[in-house]
C-alpha cells in the first residue's frame, strides 16, 4: 500500500451540468426534505475537531460540521427530495460494512456560489469532493468495511433555469432557432449524465482507492430528479489502474472526459424539433440519458443509469 499523504488529492468537482427541464414531480414541501444550506458565497470549511452530527435524515449543509445518518431506508429518495429543492450541489460517501449495516457521511464542501456564465441571472452553488476525509475514515474502519460508493447531488433547475442555462452552454441551441422546449430536454438531458468534470474526478478518486485500498468495491454516482448514473471500473480498469500513475489514468479516458457533453446535433431531427406527444417525450428523455450514460463507458470504466 503506498503512503496515504502520497496518494490523498483534493478534488474538485466544480460546476457539474446541473441543469434540468420541466419536471412531472412535484415538487417537495417544506417538511419532506431538510437543508441547512444558507447559499453563502463563502466557502466551506468543516472543523476537524467536532464530531459528525448524526441526523435522522440527509441533509444540505453548509455549516463549519459534519452531518451523517445511519442505514440505507429511504437514503436515496431524500436525495431525490434534496436534488428538487436545493440549488447547492452535495455528495455523500455511503459506508456499507460486511454486517451489511450502513453509514451516510457528508463529503461534499461547498464552494459557494459561483455564476456558470457572466449573462446569467442565475446563481450555481457547486461543491467538492473531501477525499482526505473519506480516505482517513475508511482506513479506520477498512477491515469491516465491504464497498464504497461517493454519491453527488445534480440539483433541479425550472425550465425557464434550463433553458437559460442550455443555451448559455450551447450556442447552437440559439444560433439554429430551437424550439424553448426542446433546450429544456436537452438540459434536463445533461443533468443526468456526468459531467466532463464528474468523469475527471471519478477517475481521480477511483484512482487513488485502487492504489489504497485495492480490494474494496468502489463506486461513484451522479443522482437527478431523472434517476441514477453509477460508474465503477471494469476489471481491466482495476488491474491497469493498480499500476500506472494519475496521469496515465486520466489519459486512458481522456477521449470520455473531452466528449462528455453532448450536443444538441447528436439528437434526431424529430427530437430537436419535439413533435413527439407528452408521453412520449418522457419515454423518450429515459432512452437518451441511458444512451448517453452508457456513451461513457470503455474497457476501464463502465457507466450505467437506474431510472429510480
Amino acid at each position: 500500500m503506498k503512503p496515504l499523504t502520497s496518494i490523498v488529492l483534493a478534488l474538485s468537482l466544480g460546476i457539474s451540468g446541473c441543469w434540468e427541464g420541466k419536471q412531472t414531480n412535484p415538487q417537495p414541501t417544506k417538511n419532506q426534505v431538510k437543508s441547512s444550506s444558507t447559499n453563502t458565497s463563502i466557502p466551506q470549511t468543516i472543523d476537524p475537531s467536532l464530531p459528525i452530527r448524526w441526523l435522522p435524515h440527509l441533509e444540505v449543509n453548509s455549516g463549519n460540521y459534519r452531518t451523517g445518518r445511519k442505514g440505507d431506508d429511504n437514503a436515496i429518495e431524500e436525495m431525490r427530495n434534496l436534488a428538487l429543492s436545493s440549488k447547492d450541489e452535495e455528495a455523500w460517501v455511503q459506508i456499507t460494512y460486511k454486517d451489511t449495516s450502513s453509514e451516510w457521511v457528508e463529503v461534499g464542501l461547498q464552494l459557494g456560489e459561483t455564476n456558470q456564465k457572466s449573462n446569467l441571472s442565475i446563481t450555481l452553488a457547486s461543491a467538492k469532493i473531501d477525499l482526505t476525509f473519506i480516505s482517513d475514515y475508511v482506513l479506520q474502519n477498512l477491515e469491516n468495511i465491504a464497498s464504497v460508493n461517493v454519491w453527488h447531488i445534480h440539483p433541479y433547475y425550472t425550465e425557464e433555469q434550463a433553458y437559460q442555462i442550455a443555451l448559455a452552454a450551447s450556442e447552437s441551441i440559439s444560433n439554429t432557432g430551437y424550439q424553448d422546449n426542446f433546450a429544456s430536454f436537452y438540459a434536463a438531458v445533461n443533468s443526468a449524465i456526468p459531467s466532463p468534470a464528474d468523469m475527471r474526478e471519478f477517475i481521480k478518486q477511483a484512482w487513488a482507492f485502487n492504489q489504497l485500498y485495492p480490494n474494496l468495491d468502489y463506486s461513484f454516482s451522479i443522482l437527478s430528479v431523472h434517476g441514477t448514473c453509477t460508474i465503477k471500473l471494469t476489471e481491466t480498469g482495476e488491474q491497469k489502474y493498480a499500476s500506472n500513475t494519475k496521469g496515465d489514468a486520466l489519459e486512458s479516458v481522456k477521449e470520455l472526459i473531452e466528449n462528455g457533453r453532448i450536443t444538441p446535433l447528436q439528437f434526431t431531427p424529430e427530437i430537436r424539433s419535439l413533435s413527439l406527444e407528452h408521453q412520449d417525450v418522457q419515454e423518450q428523455k429515459v432512452i437518451e440519458i441511458e444512451r448517453a450514460c452508457k456513451a461513457r463507458s470503455n474497457e476501464f470504466i463502465s457507466t450505467n443509469f437506474y431510472w429510480k
